[in-house]
């Protein structure tokens, strides 16, 4: 999850606009399975797609089967859903 420890994701989103890197190609997301504010959710793949994610690259996001994910959000647009037991990994690419 974008934070440092427990640290809102506000606070994050500052310390990658200080931060000095390249977007990556492979970004894996792995947030608390009892990550249930929809809000949040939503502004960490928003966050993610314009500030870490390459143009190119794809985001993986693990989260309980049962835990709704959205089909697009902001630029990204899932192009996948593997489900396995009571996990999940959606794929997102940016939408060009």
């Amino acid at each position: 999850m974008l934070s440092s420890g427990r640290k809102p994701i506000a606070h994050s989103s500052r310390l990658l606009e200080q931060s000095s890197f390249e977007p990556f190609d492979i970004v894996l997301l792995d947030p608390p399975y009892a990550f249930e504010n929809r809000a949040s959710f939503d502004e960490i793949l928003d966050v993610v797609a314009g500030q870490v994610l390459a143009r190119d690259g794809v985001l993986v996001l693990e989260h309980a089967r049962r835990q709704a994910t959205p089909d697009a959000v902001g630029s990204l647009i899932r192009s996948r859903l593997v489900v396995s037991g009571d996990s999940a990994l959606s794929f997102y690419q940016i939408h060009n």
